[in-house]
């Protein structure tokens, strides 16, 4: 098996796994898309990208960690905004 095989495996079936949950999550609904609707999808988004830095960061081992650690940072940033938006009450 070639080396690059071996090397973009892990992350490309990442990938495609959150692409396809996040087809089922998008055909799933019926009523269309509310606040739970985007926080659902932002929660597949998130835990996809995640993921996909950390096949990426075991597939090379040459990055540098500051980079992935700057990205996880940006997506802690973009989940809490997500997710701790909540809706006013009357």
């Amino acid at each position: 098996m070639p080396a690059w095989v071996m090397q973009f495996g892990m992350p490309i079936i990442v990938l495609v796994f959150g692409l396809i949950v996040l087809c089922i999550v998008i055909k799933g609904k019926t009523a269309g898309w509310g606040t739970q609707s985007i926080r659902m999808a932002g929660l597949v988004l998130v835990v996809t990208v995640i993921l996909f830095l950390v096949a990426v960061s075991i597939s090379l081992p040459s990055m540098p960690q500051e980079s992935i650690t700057a990205a996880f940072g940006i997506l802690g940033t973009v989940a809490g905004y997500l997710f701790g938006k909540t809706a006013k009450e009357d």
